[in-house]
């Protein structure tokens, strides 16, 4: 999945047509907003990299998180209820990928980006912890 059919998805949803920068800063709130309350390291967008898959999700993750945060900041200025509705679903993707989507991090990463998707903390987690070896880029779990 890549940024752009996000954003393509999310410009449909709202029937609004928004800049791409802004739309990438929409979809990096988003991964930081995962970033913060799963205790990941995500790493973000650029309008460089729109029409490449974003590898660090596998599966359907990354649409199921990222089309309702950006359909939600699309609608910032509405101040509806339609919003909030995109808000609760991202919220409920969240919940899902916190409680089920932790395993589908990508396992190893491109050259330069060696803690991308690092999981940082895992308190209550059944013990599940992470390291990432830096030199060969791979999370173990135990």
């Amino acid at each position: 999945m890549t940024l752009k059919q996000v954003v393509d998805n999310s410009q449909y949803i709202t029937d609004e047509d928004i800049e791409t920068a802004n739309l990438v800063g929409m979809a990096n709130n988003g991964i930081s907003e995962v970033n913060s309350k799963v205790k990941t390291n995500l790493p973000l967008c650029t309008s460089d990299n729109l029409t490449e898959d974003y590898w660090a999700l596998k599966g359907t993750w990354f649409l199921r998180l990222m089309e309702p945060y950006v359909s939600f900041a699309i609608m910032a200025n509405d101040g509806d209820t339609v919003r909030q509705e995109h808000y609760q679903r991202f919220l409920d993707a969240l919940n899902d990928f916190k409680n089920n989507g932790l395993g589908d991090i990508a396992d190893v990463y491109p050259e330069g980006d060696p803690h991308a998707g690092e999981p940082t903390d895992f308190a209550g987690r059944s013990g599940k912890k992470a390291i990432v070896d830096a030199s060969e880029r791979y999370i173990w779990w135990w």
